[in-house]
């Protein structure tokens, strides 16, 4: 129980490297300047999560959060200018 598995290479424990953009990842990186940077990092972040294999698993929540918010927001944009919220 609580097991914690740590990989060891000749007795001496691997490091995991460092990740990019002061250790957060792209895919975290590219939600919180999306905020900024009118949602395009957001659609960067999808294509990377749907067209490219991401060799670190540690870099895909991040990318599931630009895809989650594309999805909400082009949903609230098509909502918010459709014929429904005119009535």
């Amino acid at each position: 129980v609580g097991f914690c598995y740590i990989p060891v290479v000749e007795g001496r424990p691997v490091r995991m490297r460092r990740l990019p953009c002061c250790g957060l990842g792209m895919g975290w990186f590219l939600f919180i300047i999306g905020f900024f940077f009118a949602a395009i990092p957001w659609y960067v972040g999808a294509f990377v999560l749907i067209c490219v294999r991401v060799h670190d698993y540690r870099e895909k929540p991040g990318y599931v959060a630009c895809t989650i918010a594309t999805v909400a927001g082009l949903c609230s944009f098509w909502f918010f200018n459709s014929e429904i919220s005119r009535v």
